[in-house]
């Protein structure tokens, strides 16, 4: 069977494209490498282009606005050249689209001030001057089998009275964690009434191999005599649970809530409790809300422009039907030519010189 020339050009290029897409699939790196080069050389076209296509808007805007006559002669006098209404409103439209980025950015700091107030109400604060860090890891509550439940506390300086208050908040803790924890109350770290952050570190520790047999406790030591200082420490499971940053959400609340008007049992129960609820759950990012909304806002300014124009361009058409309407049926047959006679005078002399004229035989009348 005889194959004909366009066929062997069909059969040519398939098999090109297939060499090239196997050399791209084995040298994928390359490929990458190169589209993305390429690309680092024409995104800034792109975005020039995009840039320029977007102002041309509210540019165009303006020079109809503004400069409606640009380029025309208004007897010996000439108006505007296009060049500068057009220079002139690009720069308007720069300053009126610097003015709106201004505008989106006290916007967004007046959200983000307003978030931070909700925050801070629904994290229950009450005069507290801290500020508690989020929460960006999932974590996995211990199972119940890596704690043997014990006491809750110990009070050497004797704040607690209402011991139900304090061990609703810390049971709380408990549920949600898995991680069972331990407070401890003193003025002192052997014998130091003004311990380092190591001392306290170390103390923990070691009380730690004394209160407990598993590695499911979280031991805080808060100790205050001129001020407090607190001190953590927690057993091998214990960490997968309270790692660094669950720690520091909990010395958060320890400051948020130290200034408030709490007492010693409500103080300690909602930090436990705040800080079992927030490390348990991954904070959500407040810019998804901000998004939507000025993605909102970006909507119905688009509408309301196109509404705008929209009845402009109604108005416009209502007033030339209003005009037409207006004007006397007269004016149709005026001067159009520019001859200082009326034209209708004209066409009829045109016809009446056609009358006259003999015939293109040469004959004449008969």
């Amino acid at each position: 069977m005889e194959l004909s020339k366009t066929t062997m050009k069909r059969i040519m290029l398939l098999i090109v494209f297939t060499v090239l897409l196997l050399v791209g699939i084995q040298r994928l790196e390359v490929v990458l490498g190169a589209l993305g080069f390429l690309w680092g050389i024409l995104a800034p076209l792109f975005a020039g282009a995009a840039l320029a296509f977007v102002l041309n808007v509210p540019m165009s805007a303006l020079e109809r606005r503004l400069f409606p006559h640009a380029g025309e002669k208004k007897g010996k006098k000439k108006g505007v050249s296009p060049a500068l209404a057009r220079a002139v409103c690009l720069l308007l439209t720069f300053f009126l689209l610097a003015l709106i980025i201004l505008l989106l950015v006290l916007v967004v700091v007046a959200f983000m001030v307003i978030l931070s107030l909700f925050s801070m109400i629904a994290s229950g604060g009450r005069g507290g001057t801290g500020s508690v860090a989020p929460s960006t890891v999932q974590r996995e509550p211990l199972p119940a089998s890596a704690v043997e439940e014990t006491g809750y506390y110990t009070d050497e300086l004797g704040w607690i009275l209402n011991e139900r208050q304090l061990l609703s908040g810390m049971k709380a803790f408990y549920r949600e964690t898995g991680v069972q924890p331990y407070l401890y109350i003193t003025d002192n770290i052997n014998g130091s009434y003004e311990p380092t952050a190591q001392e306290i570190g170390e103390y923990a520790a070691a009380l730690y191999e004394q209160l407990f047999t598993d590695e499911g406790h979280f031991l805080l030591i808060y100790q205050e005599y001129d001020g407090y200082m607190a001190g953590y420490t927690a057993g091998a499971q214990a960490k997968s649970v309270m790692d660094n940053e669950a720690v520091a959400i909990l010395q958060g609340y320890l400051d948020l809530y130290n200034t408030s008007d709490l007492t010693d049992e409500e103080y300690f129960g909602q930090v436990f409790q705040k800080t079992g609820e927030r490390i348990m759950t991954v904070t959500k990012s407040p810019w998804p809300v901000v998004g939507g909304i000025f993605g909102m806002l970006l909507l119905v300014a688009l509408c309301f422009f196109w509404w705008k124009k929209h009845k402009e361009q109604k108005n416009l058409e209502a007033q030339q039907l209003q005009e037409m309407l207006n004007t006397p049926l007269t004016t149709f047959g005026n001067d159009q030519d520019g001859n200082g006679r009326d034209d209708a005078e004209d066409l009829a002399e045109k016809y009446e010189r056609t009358e006259k004229a003999p015939d293109s035989t040469g004959t004449g009348e008969s």
